[in-house]
């Protein structure tokens, strides 16, 4: 008993004086022999604490790259279905216009040096390219300008042979078309030789005097020497009528001007 009191004497006194404070060489002895068993139990401590902390860092790391891996798995997984639902979409979206367009009426050239335009509202449409070197091309119409002057109706039967007819005027921009490309008087598609003033295209439509581009007082329906009157309009080259239209006698004869539209499917 008096040896573990001294013992523990010196252990305190080792812990916190680490004081010259033994009474013998034997107590020294033991107190080094303390000390040294400490350190060495210390070490041995540390070095499993670390033992532990080392396994137990590669466990946490292993778990944060197993969860990032699965994590990126169910990202590329979630990411390949939408991907995978876009392409089977586009595909069955082209699948789709390749039908539509099979359905598509067919449009046969009339010749075989005809070639395809697209109109403005997307319909396919057939221009013969040799007319082109005839023919003006203007909106949806081609024309044709007379060279080799004819009667009114003579030049009608002209333009009919080429699947055509004279020309119908719609508006103020065909006008102009026609005024820009006239070098002399050409009959147009307008006539009244069925009912005096009853005015009409050659397609049929009627026409309203007030509403056209029509030279100043006219139609008057001239006779003259001509007993026959004036029933057949005419695009007016000479002064003071400037490229506007006058009526005149169907039987003289004046260079003309045919229309024909360009053939398209339906929209």
């Amino acid at each position: 008993m008096e040896y573990d009191a001294r013992y523990k004497n010196l252990l305190f006194a080792s812990e916190n004086d680490h004081g010259d404070i033994y009474e013998t060489e034997s107590d020294k002895a033991t107190a080094e022999n303390v000390s040294r068993f400490k350190s060495h139990a210390g070490q041995t401590l540390w070095k499993k604490l670390n033992k532990k902390n080392t396994l137990w860092s590669f466990i946490i790391v292993l778990m944060l790259a197993t969860t990032c891996l699965l994590a990126s798995t169910i990202f590329l997984s979630l990411n390949y279905k939408k991907v995978s639902q876009l392409l089977m979409k586009e595909t069955q979206t082209n699948e789709e216009l390749i039908s539509n367009y099979s359905k598509m009426p067919k449009v046969e050239p009339k010749f075989k040096s005809g070639y395809f335009v697209t109109s403005d509202i997307g319909r396919v449409c057939v221009l013969d390219s040799l007319s082109l070197t005839k023919w003006k091309l203007f909106n949806m119409s081609m024309y044709f300008f007379s060279t080799t002057p004819q009667p009114w109706k003579s030049s009608r039967q002209y333009c009919q042979q080429m699947d055509a007819d004279l020309v119908v005027i719609n508006n103020k921009e065909e006008q102009d078309f026609l005024k820009d490309n006239s070098r002399t008087n050409y009959w147009i598609g307008l006539t009244d030789e069925g009912e005096e003033g009853a005015w009409h295209w050659a397609d049929g439509t009627p026409h309203n005097i007030s509403t056209g581009f029509w030279c100043k007082d006219e139609p008057n329906d001239a006779k003259g020497d001509n007993h026959m009157g004036e029933d057949c309009a005419a695009l007016w080259t000479r002064p003071p009528c400037q490229l506007e239209w006058n009526d005149e006698n169907c039987l003289r004869s004046f260079n003309f001007i045919c229309e024909k539209q360009i053939k398209c499917n339906s929209p």
